[in-house]
């Protein structure tokens, strides 16, 4: 497939004629499919990296964004499926890895293609209990001051900086941590889908022991991998991450 079938979904398609696989990743919250833009250089050309975009972010600024996860689901199907004749993978970042998990499930109960290997960076497991009070409905002020203590740090300090940009980004967050807040993880059998976790040691949004019962969502192998830093990857660290996800990815050639 040389062009994709929804490009507002795929601002960053690349195809790659001799690609074997494709990995479908979505991103945190406030976030966009620039985000994985410097792994998508790095991969060979047997693989494709498709970040998706969400609406109401960026280049869909003007659509309304989802916030409620069955909606999201829904939608996205249908976007992901006519590329569905190559193994492929599901990577999600914090709530992107909350999309990623929810679309495998929905591939199983529509009986479509299920991914080769699940993903996860920076995301507690779906059914873990919930830690934070919900702030999607504190006022700018103290949602962002809140989000900030949550998750450690790393909220952009030159766009915080600009009055409108700041309301700009901080509705993109809200509606984002809406989604996030309103989920709730239906139970479901495990996936049949290996299951590899990258985690920060220094997450305060991601306790160990949440991390590790993302091993409870999958009857395949299952991997944690610890990073020393926080909610957010250094440089360092998503090269390991990306050198980790191609090790997976080749097993499977």
């Amino acid at each position: 497939m040389t062009s994709p079938p929804d490009a507002r979904w795929y601002p960053l398609w690349e195809a790659k004629p001799a690609a074997w696989a494709r990995i479908f990743a979505f991103s945190y919250a406030g976030g966009s499919s620039s985000i994985y833009r410097r792994w998508q250089r790095q991969l060979p050309e047997s693989i494709e990296l498709h970040p998706l975009e969400l609406p109401g972010r960026w280049g869909r600024i003007s659509e309304p964004p989802y916030t409620r996860m069955d909606a999201l689901i829904d939608d996205l199907v249908p976007v992901v499926r006519p590329m569905l004749g190559l193994p492929f993978a599901l990577l999600g970042y914090s709530l992107g890895a909350l999309v990623a998990f929810e679309l495998a499930r929905a591939f199983r109960r529509e009986k479509l293609a299920a991914p080769s290997h699940l993903f996860v960076i920076a995301r507690r497991a779906p059914h873990s209990p919930r830690l934070a009070p919900v702030l999607h409905t504190l006022a700018e002020e103290a949602f962002l001051a809140a989000v900030e203590v949550d998750f450690g740090g790393g909220l952009p300090a030159a766009l915080l900086a600009d009055p409108e940009a700041r309301s700009l980004f901080a509705g993109i967050l809200r509606s984002d941590f809406e989604l996030l807040e309103t989920y709730e993880c239906r139970p479901e059998p495990p996936l049949d889908v290996p299951i590899t976790v990258f985690h920060g040691e220094r997450d305060p949004a991601s306790p160990l022991r949440d991390v590790a019962r993302w091993a409870e969502q999958t009857t395949r192998s299952f991997e944690m991998v610890s990073l020393p830093g926080a909610h957010f990857l250094s440089e360092a660290e998503g090269g390991r991450v990306l050198a980790q996800m191609m090790s997976a990815m080749d097993a499977l050639e």
